[in-house]
């Protein structure tokens, strides 16, 4: 077999680890490319249904549109090189369309657009946020839909959504058809070095992993130019969150849940979490109360080992790069 990104050969025994998912009742395989530096699962077959049905927790704030900008896309605003003038920028896997939301507040010379083939998300980015151009379509659809309306973007973003991909290489090459000439892309993958990767990134969510080496080698590969990579940098209390995470492990997450059903009487299926309480809660200021009382104890706890850790939890890879075609057309010839 051959690396996906790279083409370099791969003997098919050679994987690094096997991984039995009980959502999909596959086991998968990883390969990692000692080219390329890829590591890719096999199978990889996305099932859309998996998000709309919301096997996944972060589909359920989705749903109900209650969730804050995450770290990796405040990276965008603190390091994109905005310009002032009229500029169009496509958001795929928009989700409910928090990041656009937030472009269009901050950037009113940026036409926005949004993809997303979750149909319940693009719901709540039209009912709750109001926004105009989202729609349900796949990178493909839309790529027939630009077509169709003669559109380009100067920007394209996609955050935490190049790891899911079972081609990586044909979705780059779509986004870069959908770019302007000197256009950007945007974004952000887990770092697959962090020692925070585990608990988040396997099939079906994940069928890629990324560090800094493999994910510039795939953008270069791929045709693009000043490629900047940065880890996501994440406040104390979001550091906190992930060092208690990673500290206490499968304890941690039956304590939490001891405690959300016990103490707070929690059964239903969305997640009690800083994004939801309020939403839960909005008939018992006590629950409230208590809820955020628990949360700062955790925070004050982890805080101190979140210092000592910091260098080791960058379980996030934001970057941004230019379209180039010479570099497009100078790969295809050495391939």
């Amino acid at each position: 077999m051959n690396c996906i990104v790279c083409k370099n050969y791969i003997n098919e025994k050679d994987f690094a680890e096997e991984y039995y998912s009980n959502i999909t009742k596959i086991k998968y395989k990883l390969y990692k490319c000692n080219k390329c530096g890829i590591g890719f699962f096999e199978p990889r077959k996305l099932d859309s249904s998996l998000y709309e049905e919301e096997a996944f927790d972060a589909y359920i704030l989705f749903h109900l549109g209650l969730r804050d900008l995450y770290s990796h896309h405040k990276m965008f605003f603190k390091y994109f090189p905005i310009t002032s003038k009229k500029l169009k920028l496509l958001d795929v896997g928009c989700a409910e369309g928090i990041f656009i939301k937030e472009v269009n507040k901050r950037f009113p010379n940026i036409e926005t657009y949004g993809i997303d083939f979750d149909k319940k998300s693009i719901e709540i980015a039209k009912k709750k946020f109001g926004l105009k151009n989202v729609y349900s379509y796949s990178l493909e659809q839309f790529y027939q839909y630009s077509i169709e309306k003669n559109l380009k973007f100067d920007i394209i973003t996609f955050f935490e959504f190049l790891e899911h991909q079972s081609d990586p290489n044909n979705f780059l090459n779509i986004c870069s058809k959908l770019l302007n000439e000197n256009g950007y892309i945007a974004g952000s993958v887990p770092n697959s070095k962090s020692f925070f990767r585990g608990l988040g990134g396997y099939p079906p969510h994940h069928f890629l992993w990324f560090d800094k080496k493999s994910l510039y080698n795939i953008l270069e590969l791929n045709g693009f130019a000043d490629i900047k990579i940065f880890f996501v940098e994440r406040d104390l209390k979001e550091l906190a969150s992930i060092a208690q995470a990673v500290s206490t492990g499968i304890l941690g997450l039956k304590l939490r849940n001891f405690i959300i059903r016990n103490l707070f009487k929690h059964e239903s299926k969305i997640p009690l979490n800083k994004y939801t309480y309020d939403y839960i809660f909005q008939d018992s200021n006590l629950n409230k109360k208590i809820f955020k009382f628990i949360k700062n104890i955790r925070d004050i706890t982890f805080i101190p080992l979140a210092i000592i850790l910091k260098p080791f939890l960058r379980n996030g890879l934001y970057f941004h790069c230019k379209k180039n075609e010479l570099n497009r057309y100078n790969y295809s010839n050495k391939k």
